[in-house]
């Protein structure tokens, strides 16, 4: 409609055609991927973004900080937990779009863990126990072990470790504090790994003999003896007699020791020696016959 400033108008009806704004479009994420529990920017490209856009990953909003119609970037906050989510841009005219499932959030540890050739695992240590005195030979069972695997015990190296194979390394421990420690195995082309609480450093106490059976037998050895008491240890040696006695380490609180030949009508004094050199006298505790 004109107006003439006499007052005069004419109209000319259906003269122009308003076009509403397309709605926007989104074609690609850079980066499609990102790490669980860091913030990172992340650029969107696509059209019809119009100034105020409002963009969201899942329910979370994200922070604008560039934009125009064709491209905008945002900064993306930490994401609480790992899987795909989807992107959504909300123009100020109400119109939006959006990629399903476009974005995804990874763990970092567990992608270094699938990538790497090998992943170390211990399966089991025995014995999960020795004397704080040190010296105590262990087994640690697992998988994918090579001769670049080293061990720590409480972050430290032990007194020794040997490779066996594959899938048993055989370690000697040194003297430590009382205490229980994580064992550790660490190898520049593997993914180490980490036994909480797998060995217990006990202090060593004098072993307490008890009771010795059978208290007789030949003098020509060989007979089977069970020494009943308390304090042994895997490591703790034996002598009947004055001579060293093959002994086998039952618990803590049972021993069976195989007799050394010894002098006929003779009563022969058992001594346990524990690892750190402490010695137990049991005296005329056996008859050799």
């Amino acid at each position: 409609t004109l107006y003439n400033p006499d007052g005069q108008r004419t109209t000319r009806e259906s003269a122009f055609e308003y076009h509403p704004a397309a709605p926007p479009r989104l074609d690609v994420l850079e980066p499609s991927r990102l790490p669980l529990g860091q913030a990172t920017r992340l650029a969107l490209e696509g059209a019809g973004f119009q100034p105020g856009a409002a963009v969201f990953a899942g329910q979370f909003p994200l922070e604008l900080l560039e934009g125009s119609a064709e491209r905008l970037v945002v900064q993306v906050p930490a994401l609480p937990s790992v899987g795909l989510t989807d992107v959504r841009v909300i123009n100020p005219d109400g119109q939006w779009c959006q990629l399903p499932a476009s974005l995804q959030v990874y763990d970092p540890a567990e992608q270094l863990i699938a990538e790497a050739e090998r992943v170390l695992a211990i399966t089991s240590v025995e014995p999960p126990r020795g004397p704080c005195s040190g010296g105590t030979g262990v087994r640690i069972r697992g998988v994918n072990f090579s001769k670049e695997t080293r061990v720590l015990m409480g972050g430290a190296r032990p007194q020794s470790s040997r490779w066996v194979d594959a899938k048993l390394i055989e370690i000697v421990t040194d003297d430590r504090e009382p205490g229980v420690v994580d064992i550790e195995l660490r190898d520049e082309g593997a993914v180490g790994c980490v036994a909480l609480q797998a060995f217990r450093f006990e202090a060593v106490e004098p072993a307490q003999i008890d009771r010795v059976t059978p208290n007789r037998g030949t003098a020509s050895g060989g007979e089977r003896l069970c020494v009943e008491g308390s304090n042994f240890l895997p490591d703790t040696r034996a002598r009947l007699g004055g001579a060293v006695a093959q002994l086998i380490f039952k618990s803590a609180t049972e021993l069976e020791l195989v007799t050394p030949p010894g002098q006929a009508g003779s009563l022969a004094d058992l001594i346990l020696i524990q690892p750190d050199g402490q010695r137990s006298t049991k005296p005329r505790v056996y008859l050799y016959e």
